[in-house]
């Protein structure tokens, strides 16, 4: 079954248009802002330089009658810099995209250590992706199977893809059910408080659409931007806070 249809379509005739604030977290070097930036459209390299703090992405995704705005926020996967940077990058947070490498035993246990941060940041509706990076590398030199992905996947209720960012496999699906995660909070509870967070968008302009074989589209919106730490307000946060568990 697609991912598009397994959600019901909005009511009425207009398409409706969400906003989600996204977190990749994973050890250094397991490629998450290679999967970012290729699912942006952008040519893989070998050579992109370790995230120091934080990046900022935005982009667009059409599924299943919806029109989601992901703010994507990368960050390093050094302990050195994150304690300072966490509060603003899990701040109104929506979804979580843990990433390891397949052909790394070590990023796989420490992608577990970032699910207890994530858990241990956020207690309002969150939806969980696990991305099992590089498998295009796995061949002869992977150390963690699919099969221990998915009951990793599983027992956290999460979502879960094998990618390759090196020859855009599985990425976009990644970003697909990073979106279809936020429609489904966005959903949740008709008689609960709805994340700040995840709120209707009333000037978003698509700037493609799908076509007529397609009923999802990723749409491009803006370049990079990098992010510097910033004054966070806890009060801010402890406003934002719903308890609406799907």
């Amino acid at each position: 079954m697609s991912l598009s249809m397994s959600l019901p379509p909005p009511t009425g005739d207009s398409m409706k248009s969400i906003e989600g604030k996204v977190v990749i977290l994973g050890a250094q070097g397991v490629g998450k802002t290679s999967l970012v930036v290729r699912n942006m459209g952008g040519v893989f390299s070998d050579n992109i330089s370790p995230t120091i703090g934080a990046a900022f992405f935005s982009l667009q995704v059409t599924l299943a009658g919806y029109r989601v705005k992901l703010q994507v926020w990368d960050t390093a996967g050094q302990e050195k810099y994150f304690p300072t940077m966490a509060p603003m990058y899990y701040r109104k947070a929506n979804a979580a995209v843990i990433v390891y490498d397949v052909n790394n035993e070590k990023s796989f246990q420490e992608a577990k250590e970032w699910v207890k941060e994530v858990k241990s940041r956020i207690d309002f509706p969150m939806s969980i992706s696990v991305v099992a990076n590089k498998i295009d590398l796995s061949d002869s030199n992977r150390q963690v199977t699919m099969n221990r992905g998915v009951t990793f996947a599983h027992s956290l209720g999460a979502m879960f893809t094998e990618t390759s960012a090196a020859q855009n496999i599985g990425v976009k699906e990644a970003f697909l059910k990073v979106a279809q995660g936020i429609i489904e909070i966005y959903n949740c509870n008709s008689h609960a408080a709805r994340p700040e967070s995840i709120r209707p968008l009333s000037d978003t302009v698509l700037l493609s659409s799908p076509t007529a074989n397609n009923s999802h589209h990723t749409t491009y919106l803006y370049q990079t931007t990098s992010i510097d730490n910033e004054e966070c307000k806890p009060e801010e946060d402890a406003q934002s806070k719903s308890k609406c568990f799907c």
